[in-house]
């Protein structure tokens, strides 16, 4: 239901009533309403009788808020217990005889789960100046209750694996702004336009379900949604001594008798003088953006134009494939020159530097601040070059428009990522991001 009053007083409301499978009846329904206002303020009496409007072309403020359901953490048919198979049990004493299948409890059914719900409000302002100009400002406000997910903490004496409960919270929070400019160049017939966004936002763990007596740094709440845990690496070992008279490596695979020098030396974070998942942290960088920058802009003459779209998310940190950190990266022949590779000669004159090669690498391979790396990048998006035929030769061809265009995507990226990877992926095996170049043209009768 939506309400205009003269393009001053503006108002919409919804209702949205949605089923799942996934939930019980009496729960599988959820009602989600949602309304906004808005205000036009360029459009009030005042404002246009004191000329203001000659320049103030624009100017709206508005408000929403809206709730949206989710049923993706669980499983489906949530609410239902089941039996798997698992597999033969053999009988004999000489000649085995499998007989099954057999089958054991799955998870347990929660009759109670229904929508985690998100609820939204936006704040927004609008101001547009001489025509020329608009300036779009967005004050965003996400919580999220009754999140779908299996419980941390459980008894030890409860014997089966627990179904998705209606239990996390998570909080964010941010704004986007875009700014506009459009303009012509005197009486040349040259026009150009301009589109600036920028976005930035923060997100936090409320309820995860953490066990009471986990370590605060290794549990979720109160840190980023999808935080990544990291070794603090904070050096490379100078000796042997150094290594036994460090705290000792628990981590999977590795032995203090298995570490050289010029391996990494993690921090003991929780001071208990063992090296394992229970010191790693969290750490400032998160593996997606926050903050992003895109460009977007074009100039144009006599049917002959040109645009472009930049863009640039910062402060985005990935961990580098080991096959590009390490100077054999297989162990064996595929081998890499490191540069920047720890030695007897260097030691303790710089900061943390590449391990040596050796056989061993179990205890330099684990998630730390060192494979950590800034995966900021600048990408030219798309380019076009384009000619609109003149108005006389479209009507000439029986035509309503014709062009011809020439685009490239992905023209270039620039960042501090090996020139193997692409930095919006970082992953080794992923697809090579892709150039393309079109040659076309568009007719419209």
């Amino acid at each position: 239901m939506t309400y205009n009053w003269k393009q001053r007083y503006l108002a919409e409301f919804n209702i949205s009533y949605t089923g799942s499978e996934k939930f019980a009846p009496g729960h599988r329904f959820g009602l989600f309403p949602s309304m906004s206002v808005g205000w036009r303020m360029s459009e009030e009496p005042f404002i246009k009788k004191r000329n203001i409007g000659k320049w103030l072309t624009n100017l709206k403020f508005r408000y929403s808020y809206g709730q949206v359901g989710s049923d993706a953490g669980a499983g489906r048919f949530n609410y239902v217990a089941l039996f798997n198979t698992n597999g033969n049990v053999s009988f004999g004493e000489s000649s085995n005889v499998a007989v099954g299948p057999t089958y054991v409890e799955g998870n347990t059914a929660n009759i109670n789960s229904t929508w985690e719900t998100s609820t939204k409000q936006n704040l927004g302002v609008e101001i547009g100046l001489w025509d020329k100009l608009s300036v779009m400002l967005d004050l965003f406000d996400e919580k999220r209750t009754g999140m779908l997910m299996t419980p941390q903490t459980m008894a030890f004496w409860f014997g089966a694996d627990l179904p998705s409960v209606n239990m996390g919270k998570t909080k964010s929070h941010g704004l986007e702004l875009e700014v506009s400019w459009h303009d012509r160049i005197g009486k040349s017939g040259v026009s150009y336009w301009a589109n600036f966004n920028f976005a930035t936002s923060e997100n936090r763990n409320v309820y995860r379900d953490d066990p009471v007596d986990l370590d605060r740094h290794l549990k979720n709440a109160g840190k980023p949604i999808q935080w990544q845990p990291q070794f603090l690496s904070v050096g490379n070992f100078g000796s042997i001594d150094d290594i036994f008279n460090y705290a000792q490596t628990s981590i999977s695979g590795t032995s203090p008798g298995l570490l050289v020098p010029g391996d990494l030396v993690y921090i003991d974070f929780n001071g208990d003088g063992i090296i394992n998942g229970n010191d790693k942290v969290v750490v400032k960088e998160l593996n997606y953006p926050l903050t992003t920058f895109s460009l977007n802009f074009g100039v144009s003459w006599k049917g002959l134009s040109f645009s472009t779209l930049l863009y640039a998310p910062i402060n985005v940190y990935k961990l580098v494939p080991h096959t590009l950190l390490w100077d054999f990266p297989q162990n064996n022949i595929k081998a890499q020159p490191s540069l920047s590779r720890w030695t007897y000669e260097t030691a303790n004159t710089t900061g943390v530097v590449s391990p040596p090669s050796h056989h061993e690498r179990q205890h330099n391979v684990q998630d730390n601040t060192y494979s950590y790396r800034n995966y900021s990048y600048l990408r030219i998006k798309n380019i076009e070059l384009s000619y609109t035929l003149p108005k006389r030769w479209q009507k000439a061809l029986s035509m309503s428009g014709a062009s011809v265009f020439i685009k490239c995507n992905n023209l270039a990226t620039f960042s501090n990522v090996d020139d193997r990877i692409d930095p919006e992926t970082s992953s080794g095996s992923a697809y090579p991001i892709v150039r393309t170049y079109t040659m076309g043209v568009r007719f419209s009768f």
